[in-house]
C-alpha cells in the first residue's frame, strides 16, 4: 500500500563533501509504501519516483534530492496496522 504524506514536509540536510560541509533545505510531496511489522507500521521511501517523488532543495534545485530509506511508527497506546 503506498501513502502520501500531506502538505510538503521539509527538512535539513548536511553533506560532507571534499570541498567542505555543505547545508540545504528540502521539500517536497512524498510518499512511501507502509507494511505492518511488529509494534507498528514501517515507512520505506523508495528510490523509485514513482513512489516518492524527488524533492526540491534551495541550493540543489529542483529534483535534487531523493528521500530513501525506512522508519517504524509505533504508537504510543493501542496498535497501528495497514489495511487496504
Amino acid at each position: 500500500m503506498v501513502d502520501m504524506i500531506l502538505g510538503n514536509p521539509g527538512y535539513s540536510i548536511v553533506c560532507k563533501t571534499i570541498l567542505g560541509t555543505t547545508k540545504d533545505l528540502c521539500s517536497g510531496a512524498t510518499a512511501s509504501e507502509e507494511i505492518n511489522v511488529t509494534g507498528g507500521v514501517e515507512s520505506i521511501f523508495s528510490e523509485n519516483e514513482e513512489i516518492t517523488p524527488a524533492q526540491t532543495c534551495e541550493v540543489g534545485g529542483a529534483k535534487s534530492a531523493l528521500l530513501v530509506g525506512s522508519a517504524v511508527l509505533k504508537p504510543d497506546s493501542g496498535t497501528l496496522t495497514v489495511s487496504e
